[in-house]
């Protein structure tokens, strides 16, 4: 009986032994780059699209603030007041040069983004974070 619990343990070390092998090598020959994150905010870390800022009868509603709301759309807020361009509390991502086509390159409305919340010291998980994003 003392033999056969042997026989057990050493063939479940052997089992063991094998599976984490395999799943080594299933980790070290994965080839997939997955970007993180899989998507970027249109707006940068801790700032609200004006399109969140409505209320339930459309009317945006942002207490304790100097910023007039009323004729924003597709702007970017900066509620925090985050950054050293205080003069930029309003911006809008979607107009040039932010909106320059493409993900990479001096030209591309992703560096744009890349320079100017770098210049303003202002996060933006997926931008501030890539500093390959405006070479070619």
């Amino acid at each position: 009986m003392n033999s056969f619990y042997k026989n057990i343990i050493f063939l479940a070390v052997i089992v063991l032994i094998f599976s984490l092998t395999l799943v080594g090598v299933a980790i070290a020959n994965d080839e997939v780059n997955i970007k993180f994150p899989p998507r970027i905010d249109n707006c940068p870390d801790y700032w609200a699209h004006a399109n969140y800022l409505k209320n339930s009868d459309n009317v945006f509603s942002l207490n304790d603030s100097d910023v007039n709301i009323d004729d924003l759309e597709n702007e970017c807020v900066n509620i925090q007041k985050l950054g050293v361009c205080s003069n930029k509390t309003i911006m809008d991502f979607d107009k040039v040069p932010f909106n320059n086509s493409g993900d990479k390159g001096p030209d591309s409305g992703m560096c744009a983004k890349y320079k100017w919340a770098k210049q303003c010291k202002v996060t933006w998980d997926g931008i501030t974070n890539n500093d390959d994003i405006c070479n070619s």
